[in-house]
């Protein structure tokens, strides 16, 4: 007949808490803490240690079971001999009077594994671990679980029931693996093993366990769900490290999941799976599953079908999820940096912006206010100019803080995608500023950073494809195209093929700058540069319009000798860090206009004299005639030109007593000589010419590209007529001399030779123009009586280089004269609609 005697549990339940007869007097009976297949739980207190702890004792049906006590009594061994502190310690064991044995042990107060997994993948859990974080706590419990297990492998302990409900979690956190009851010892099992046996051999009645045959082969042992196949199959001789870890990829599949191992429970789903494959329901690329990659590769292996595809054993498996975590935060503390770093950035374009505001409110200041005039009506704008100055150096250092930390995040997490990103961002700006300052250096050494960083965002921008879309009138002209490329410090246009017929619509070509040449039948040639930076499409279109600006392709009846058509469209003006009073980097429209080659000479003004003055009048002829300043006291100036007595004038001698030269480019006259003479050759050609803009002449000598000097950023004294290009004494030359000293239009005597009064008044701002447009009448007489100054371009064979660069801006007074200031002429043609 079977035992009668009322379980603990059901003793329980009926009221009556008590202890077992025979109960040890050691301990206190304080009641059930819980009740298994094998065996019940209680809570005692160590009468001698003054402590609660727990016991365990057989369940009273199972007293006649010798598998059932032996069991019972190898978990406690197994139990004892695991020294670890996510391990049980067993304090004390005994027998009762009816046979039952037990054993005392700390008492786990805490929650399973079990309920974490449930919590995290509850309704709600999902929206607030957007970070990962409930997941990173499980991974981390789950971690340590598998190192108390890889303690246990080095000591040839296989659990054989892992599962989340026995992986307990304390009240602070500690992890407790539970119910070593089916455990066995592997060493134990080897010695009494001539040989390890194959996947597919069988031996039977092995004593697996130790001192006990408690389990035999083809016997079924633990929790389905989590059983390997060699532990669902009874393949005993294959039990190993690789058996719980196997579990253990099945529990780490469901923290990942929320789903349980396998849609069936029991043998026959596993007996089901094909040889060498993982169950599909644990499949862990699993689409449906939003979990790292890296832990489904964890995760995969874990899950082999093959114990030898498996982690050796769960010390390997915890290290994988540690590795992890360790990259996760990594991570964190990366994207943290990262954050900082927008700080930064956001605080660079704050200050930038207000330096702007700072400058823009200080030209307007100073643009009334004239050189001459006082600090204290100065002050005002040199103080916000003086805050201005300190934004930008705000900006400087918050952009070094910027990058400062990315390094830093990336010192940390080298293969974050988003890090990477942010610097590719930063090298790119960098690098389009530096080409657009021409600034060589500073450009190779951002893209060497740039292509460093870049994971394909600026894959086309560094290829440096760009377009040019182009309109001519008359449509169907050829054009050539030529790119700039350097010899002997020099830009030279190398003809590279032809485009085409216009119009042209997007033609594919690199970024750079290069010149067009435009031919079209009775029509002049047309040197057409353009200056397109990557990923760029040169449109050419007027400001405010959608559309190409057409070209306008004079006639060539149109063009005089030594005329020459600038084409309108952008210009890149000033942003010359050397140039003397040079003003910031714009882009501008021009409308088209020709200038004169070279600058109006004592031949050309001779003539403009003798045909304006009554012949043998010389006073009247001496309101425009050159003169030059006297060396006696009291500033009388002395005629450069002498009456020859036939009634015309002819030339003089120079202030140093040497002969004038008809070649030479006429100097010492004003703005209202020089104004006269474009007047008068006007009327003379029927042509309409005039003094030119500062910003058509700019325009005029350096192209569209920004170059620093019309033949590219070097500068040799030997290329144009300055202080420092004669042998001997330096003087003025005729305007035909230095032929290198040209723009890419003809220009000659661009940045020597003399300087070049222009039509314009000098500003501080350089009279900065609605919609960045230089209006067709901006070279027009403004009257001397509106400007204080005029402004002077160009270089001179009294100056230095560095006040003859085309950016340099000078000034002159109404009625002044200069011996190093000449001038030359130029005027409209085809205007915005031409036709």
């Amino acid at each position: 007949m079977g035992d009668t005697t009322p379980t603990l549990a059901e003793a329980t339940r009926a009221g009556v808490v008590r202890a077992p007869a025979g109960f040890p007097e050691r301990y206190e009976f304080l009641g059930l803490i819980g009740a298994g297949g094998m065996g019940e739980v209680v809570q005692v207190r160590d009468r001698l240690l003054d402590q609660v702890l727990a016991m365990k004792l057989l369940r009273t049906g199972l007293i006649d079971s010798p598998t059932a006590r032996a069991r019972f009594s190898n978990e406690a061994r197994i139990t004892a001999r695991l020294q670890h502190p996510a391990i049980v310690s067993v304090h004390d064991s005994g027998t009762l009077p009816d046979g039952r044995p037990w054993f005392t042990m700390k008492e786990v107060r805490g929650h399973t594994l079990r309920r974490e997994i449930s919590k995290r993948h509850g309704p709600s859990s999902a929206k607030q671990d957007t970070n990962n974080s409930g997941l990173k706590r499980l991974l981390d419990t789950f971690a340590r679980a598998c190192q108390a297990l890889g303690y246990a492998h080095t000591q040839g302990i296989v659990h054989r029931d892992l599962k989340p409900a026995n992986i307990m979690i304390g009240a602070f956190g500690e992890v407790q693996i539970v119910d070593w009851g089916i455990a066995i010892d592997t060493r134990a099992a080897s010695a009494n093993s001539t040989q390890i046996p194959g996947p597919s051999d069988t031996v039977k009645n092995t004593d697996i366990g130790g001192a006990h045959k408690l389990t035999q082969e083809g016997q079924v042992i633990g929790t389905p769900a989590y059983m390997a196949p060699e532990q669902a199959e009874g393949r005993m001789a294959q039990f190993g490290p690789p058996t719980d870890v196997f579990a253990l990829g099945a529990i780490l599949y469901e923290i990942l999941s929320g789903r349980g191992p396998n849609s069936k429970q029991g043998r026959e789903h596993l007996l089901s799976i094909g040889h060498g494959q993982t169950p599909a329901a644990m499949a862990p690329l699993d689409p449906s599953i939003d979990a790292p990659e890296e832990l489904y590769a964890i995760c995969t292996r874990a899950l082999a079908y093959h114990p030898r595809e498996r982690h050796p054993n769960a010390a390997l498996l915890a290290t994988g999820i540690f590795d992890w975590l360790d990259g996760a935060g990594r991570v964190e503390r990366a994207l943290a940096l990262i954050d900082e770093a927008a700080e930064f950035l956001t605080a660079r374009d704050n200050n930038r912006e207000q330096c702007q505001e700072l400058r823009d409110q200080a030209a307007v200041l100073l643009k009334h206010v004239q050189p001459s005039d006082p600090i204290d009506k100065k002050r005002p704008a040199w103080q916000l100019e003086e805050k201005a100055d300190s934004s930008a150096r705000e900006a400087a250092i918050n952009e070094a803080n910027y990058e400062r930390k990315l390094h830093a995040a990336l010192n940390i997490t080298p293969h974050l995608q988003v890090i990477h990103e942010r610097l590719a961002d930063l090298y790119q700006e960098r690098m389009q500023g530096a080409e657009t300052q021409r600034d060589m250096d500073a450009a190779a050494q951002n893209e060497v950073m740039l292509r460093a960083h870049d994971r394909g965002k600026y894959a086309a921008w560094l290829a440096g494809i760009a377009s040019l879309s182009l309109v001519t009138d008359p449509p169907g002209a050829q054009v050539g195209l030529h790119r700039f490329e350097h010899e002997d410090r020099r830009l030279t246009p190398r003809y590279l093929h032809d485009l085409g017929k216009t119009p042209l619509h997007t033609v594919s070509i690199r970024h750079g700058s290069y010149l067009l040449t435009i031919k079209a039948p009775g029509r002049a040639t047309v040197l057409y540069p353009i200056a397109v930076g990557r990923g760029e499409h040169w449109l050419g279109a007027r400001p405010g319009a959608t559309e190409p600006h057409p070209i306008y392709l004079p006639r060539s009846t149109e063009l005089g000798p030594d005329e020459l058509y600038i084409p309108a469209g952008w210009f890149m003006s000033g942003g010359d860090p050397e140039a003397a009073d040079g003003l910031p980097r714009r882009r501008l429209w021009v409308d088209a206009f020709v200038i004169k080659r070279f600058a109006v000479t004592h031949s050309d003004y001779l003539d403009f004299i003798n045909s304006t003055h009554q012949p043998g009048d010389f006073d009247s002829a001496r309101r425009h005639m050159p003169t030059m300043r006297a060396n006696s006291a009291g500033g009388q100036r002395i005629p450069l030109y002498q009456d020859t007595g036939s009634g015309s004038l002819s030339l003089g001698v120079g202030g140093d007593g040497e002969a004038l030269q008809l070649d030479w480019p006429v100097t010492e006259v004003d703005n209202i000589g020089a104004r006269a003479y474009a007047t008068w050759l006007g009327n003379k050609d029927d042509k309409d010419w005039r003094l030119p803009h500062a910003i058509e002449w700019e325009k005029s000598v350096r192209g569209v590209d920004g170059r620093f000097w019309p033949w590219g950023d070097h500068f040799d004294a030997s290329w144009a007529c300055t202080v420092l290009s004669h042998s001997g004494k330096p003087y003025i030359q005729p305007v035909s001399a230095f032929a290198t000293d040209e723009s890419l239009y003809g220009v000659r005597g661009a940045c020597g030779n003399v300087r070049n009064l222009c039509a314009n008044a000098w500003s501080r701002d350089g009279d900065l123009h609605k919609n960045d447009l230089l209006p067709i009448e901006a070279g027009r007489d403004q009257g001397d009586e509106a400007i204080n100054y005029y402004e002077v371009r160009g270089g001179s064979w009294t100056s230095a280089p560095h006040l003859c660069r085309p950016a340099t801006r000078l000034v002159m007074k109404p009625g002044a004269r200069r011996s190093a200031v000449g001038f030359r002429v130029c005027r409209s043609i085809g205007g915005p609609m031409a036709s």
